[in-house]
C-alpha cells in the first residue's frame, strides 16, 4: 500500500467546449457564452479519445492527412479541462466531439435508466449452396466519430459504417457574418454533433426507423435530432442565466436557446441559424417574427427536415406554455401585479429564479421526449403514434399531472395538426396506449358475437385465461388481472357481463382501465425491462474478451 493508494477516483471529467460554435463565439455580444466546460462521468481514455462509448479517429482522406490523437489523460490537459477552444487545434475538434458526444449520450442514460446500444453491424452471408443464408450480426462497442471525414458542406451518421462523419467547407459569401475563404468545421457545432450522435442513438434503439414507410419515419429522425440538440441547451446554466437577461425572461423573441447550428445556417445563406424552433426571418420585411402554427402544414410538407421542424415546433410550443404558466407568478411579484416589467435590466435575482424554471421544464421535457422511444411501435412511427408515446411515458411515471405537462402537450400538438389517426377523442385518457387488459377485453370483444351473452362470456374467457396466464407469473403481475373480479357473489351475475348490459361498448376498455388504476401492469413491465437490459449489459461487461468491436 502506497500514498495513492487513498486517493479517490475522480466522478467527473471537465472538458472545455464551444458552447454553441465559433460564429457565435466570435460576437461580442456573446463573449459570455463563447465556451463552457462541461462536466461529463469520468472514464479511463486512451488517445482519441477513445473510451466506452466513442471511438474519434481524425483522418482527413482530402488532405491526406491523420492528425495526433489527443491524450485527455495528460497530467496538463486534465488540469487545465482539456485544450482552449481553437478553430485551428485538431485536437480541440476531437476534444469538442468526444465531449458533447458523451453528454448527449449521458442523457439518454439518464431518462431511459440503462446504458444505450449501437445498432449491430450486419453483414449479408453468402450461401454456396444457393438459397438465402441467414445474415452474421456483429456487436458494436463503440461508435467511432470522425471530425475531418468530408472536405464538403455536410455531416451525418452512416448506419452501414457505424459512425459520424463531419464535414468541412470554405465560405463563399460575404456578409456581416462571413468572410469568402474561411473555413466552417462542423465537428465544432455543438447542435451538430449532438444531432448527429442521436441518429446514432435512435438507430440503435429503433434500427427500423431508417425505413421510410411513411412521410413521419424520416421527419421522426430528424425532429427527434433536433429536439434533443436544441433541449440541451437548458442545461448549461450560464449560457441560460445569460439569454435570460437579455431576453428579460421572454423565450418567445430571437434568442440562440431557440436556434440550431448558427455558423453552418449563416454560411450556407439560411439566415442566422441551420432551424429556428420558434420563429424566423420574415422575407417580406426582414425582421425575426414568432412562428405561428399552422395546422395544415403537415398536408403539405414532405421533405424530411422541414417535416421534422413541425415536431420541433409542437414540443418547443409546449415547452413555451409550461414555461410561461411556470414563471407568471415571479413576474406579478416583480411587476408588483401590473405583469409589465420596467425598462431596463430585470433583476439578477429575477434572472436565476426565470433560469431555474426554464432548466427544470426543458429538462423534464428532454427526458420524457427521450423515455417516449419505448413506447412507440417498432416500426413506421408516426407523429400521433408519438404524441401517443408522450402521453403514455409521463402518465406511467407522473400520474398525477398537477403542473399540467400532458395537456400543454396534447395542445401544442393539436395547434399543428398532429394527432394519432382515427381518433375520436384528444383527450389525455383517450390518447394513452392502451395496457395489457384493455387489449385482452377488446381482443376478446372482437371475436365474440353480435349477441351481449356472446361478448360477456368471451370477455369472462379472456379475462380467466389471462388471469390463470399471470398466476404462473410474479405476484405483482398477477395482481393487475386480480384487481379485475370475474364475478359478484351477491348478484350471481359477473361484472362485464353487468356493465355490458348497461353501458355502450365503446366504453368498456376505459372502465377496465378505472379498476386497474391502483395497480397499472405497464410500468411493473417497464421497470423489469430496465432491469433486464441492466444484467445483459453486466453479462457484455464480463465477456467482453468474447466480443468483436
Amino acid at each position: 500500500m502506497n500514498a495513492s493508494s487513498f486517493i479517490s477516483r475522480p466522478t467527473k471529467r471537465r472538458i472545455a467546449i464551444y458552447a454553441f460554435d465559433p460564429g457565435v463565439a466570435q460576437q461580442h455580444d456573446n463573449i459570455d457564452v463563447s465556451s463552457i466546460v462541461l462536466e461529463i462521468p469520468w472514464e479511463p481514455l486512451e488517445p482519441g479519445p477513445i473510451g466506452e462509448y466513442i471511438e474519434v479517429v481524425d483522418v482527413d482522406p482530402a488532405s491526406d492527412i491523420v492528425y495526433f490523437p489527443v491524450d485527455l489523460e495528460h497530467p496538463d490537459l486534465i488540469a487545465r479541462n482539456g485544450h482552449v477552444p481553437s478553430e485551428t487545434n485538431p485536437q480541440f475538434h476531437q476534444q469538442m466531439t468526444y465531449a458533447v458526444a458523451m453528454a448527449t449520450i449521458g442523457h439518454f442514460t439518464k431518462a431511459l435508466g440503462r446504458p444505450i446500444f449501437w445498432s449491430q453491424h450486419r453483414e449479408r452471408a453468402a450461401n454456396p449452396q444457393g438459397g438465402q443464408a441467414p445474415d452474421k450480426w456483429q456487436f458494436v462497442r463503440r461508435l467511432r466519430i470522425y471530425p475531418h471525414a468530408l472536405r464538403e458542406r455536410n455531416a451525418y451518421y452512416s448506419p452501414h459504417k457505424k459512425a459520424v462523419l463531419f464535414g468541412y467547407f470554405a465560405v463563399d459569401r460575404k456578409d456581416r457574418h462571413n468572410v469568402p475563404g474561411t473555413i466552417v468545421f462542423t465537428a465544432l457545432s455543438h447542435d451538430i454533433i449532438a444531432h448527429e450522435v442521436t441518429h446514432a442513438i435512435l438507430d440503435g434503439i429503433h434500427p427500423r426507423f431508417a425505413e421510410p414507410n411513411n412521410p413521419d419515419v424520416l421527419a421522426f429522425h430528424e425532429g427527434f435530432a433536433d429536439i434533443v440538440a436544441l433541449f440541451q441547451h437548458f442545461a448549461y446554466p450560464g449560457v441560460l442565466r445569460s439569454q435570460m437577461a437579455r431576453t428579460r425572461g421572454n423565450l418567445e423573441t430571437e434568442t440562440i436557446l431557440g436556434q440550431l447550428a448558427q455558423q453552418f445556417g449563416r454560411a450556407a445563406g439560411r439566415g442566422d441559424s441551420l432551424r429556428d424552433a420558434i420563429g424566423g426571418v420574415d422575407p417580406e420585411t426582414g425582421l425575426w417574427t414568432l412562428h405561428d402554427p399552422d395546422p395544415t402544414m403537415l398536408e403539405r410538407v414532405l421533405e424530411p427536415h422541414d417535416r421534422g421542424s413541425i415536431l420541433v415546433a409542437a414540443v418547443f410550443g409546449a415547452f413555451l406554455t409550461l414555461y410561461k404558466s411556470a414563471t407568471r407568478d415571479l413576474y406579478r411579484i416583480a411587476t408588483e401585479g401590473t405583469g409589465v416589467l420596467r425598462a431596463g435590466d430585470i433583476h439578477p435575482d429575477l434572472v436565476n429564479r426565470l433560469a431555474n424554471e426554464a432548466a427544470k421544464i426543458a429538462g423534464r421535457i428532454l427526458q420524457l421526449c427521450i423515455r417516449a422511444l419505448d413506447y412507440c411501435p417498432p416500426f413506421g412511427i408516426t407523429f400521433g403514434d408519438y404524441l401517443r408515446a408522450i402521453i403514455t411515458a409521463d402518465h406511467d411515471l407522473w400520474p398525477d399531472d398537477e403542473a399540467g405537462y400532458r395537456v400543454a402537450i396534447v395542445e401544442a400538438f393539436r395547434r399543428w395538426g398532429i394527432y394519432p389517426k382515427g381518433v375520436r377523442s384528444m383527450s389525455v385518457d383517450s390518447l394513452l396506449w392502451p395496457s395489457d387488459l384493455d387489449q385482452i377485453v377488446v381482443g376478446a370483444l372482437e371475436k365474440a358475437g353480435p349477441r351481449v351473452v356472446d361478448r360477456t362470456q368471451s370477455v369472462e374467457a379472456a379475462l380467466q385465461s389471462a388471469k390463470s396466464v399471470f398466476s404462473r407469473a410474479p405476484a405483482t403481475k398477477a395482481a393487475v388481472i386480480n384487481t379485475v373480479p370475474l364475478s359478484t357473489p351477491s348478484s350471481g351475475v359477473s361484472a362485464a357481463a353487468s356493465w355490458l348490459a348497461n353501458s355502450p361498448e365503446r366504453e368498456l376498455a376505459e372502465i377496465f382501465r378505472q379498476r386497474q388504476q391502483q395497480a397499472s401492469d405497464r410500468l411493473e413491465i417497464w421497470k423489469q425491462s430496465e432491469e433486464q437490459a441492466k444484467a445483459f449489459w453486466n453479462w457484455l461487461s464480463a465477456e467482453e474478451q468474447v466480443l468483436l468491436d
